[in-house]
């Protein structure tokens, strides 16, 4: 029984498997000694000029692959080559000036009782604004967009709350 297992031990790999095994070796070298692009920056490829099959590859017209740079085409292919890059292009012209941003940046505030509004000087819009109450929940908070006022106003839920209200306010382009 011991001499059994010692002989199945012993057993050699099966023909089919040693060749499977040198392909893959000769094959990863290949891989590992092809040069794409090429020493020169160029990448070569071939084309498919029309459709068929030809030694059971199906090929379409126009199909594309890339190859080394030894490597020949086949006879339904045509050979193409780029580069990696190519010389630099002129430059575009200017594009135009873009509008002016804002300007005179100012924040307003104002207090009041129940409800306070922070008014912007003339000439000028509320951006964003903001505020707080002294008790209670601030119940609206929201621009005002002329044309008799421009500004930010705040109320609370509570009529007796102390409200002060914040405008950031700026002259509009």
């Amino acid at each position: 029984m011991l001499r059994m297992i010692s002989t199945r031990l012993r057993r050699r790999p099966a023909p089919g498997t040693a060749m499977g095994f040198v392909a893959l070796v000769v094959a990863f070298g290949g891989v590992a000694y092809a040069a794409i692009p090429a020493a020169d920056g160029t990448i070569k490829g071939c084309y498919a000029t029309t459709n068929g099959l030809l030694l059971g590859i199906p090929h379409s017209k126009g199909d594309t692959r890339i190859v080394d740079s030894n490597e020949a085409c086949r006879s339904y292919e045509q050979a193409i080559a780029w580069n990696q890059s190519g010389a630099p292009g002129t430059d575009g012209t200017d594009g135009t000036n873009g509008t002016n941003g804002v300007s005179g940046y100012e924040i307003a505030t104002g207090s009041n009782t129940g409800v306070a509004k922070a008014l912007c000087p003339a000439g000028k819009r509320a951006v964003g604004g903001g505020g707080f109450v002294s008790f209670g929940a601030i119940q609206r908070s929201f621009p005002m967009d002329g044309p008799a006022e421009y500004g930010w106003l705040l109320d609370s839920t509570e009529s007796a709350s102390n409200v002060t209200a914040y405008a950031v306010c700026v002259t509009a382009p």
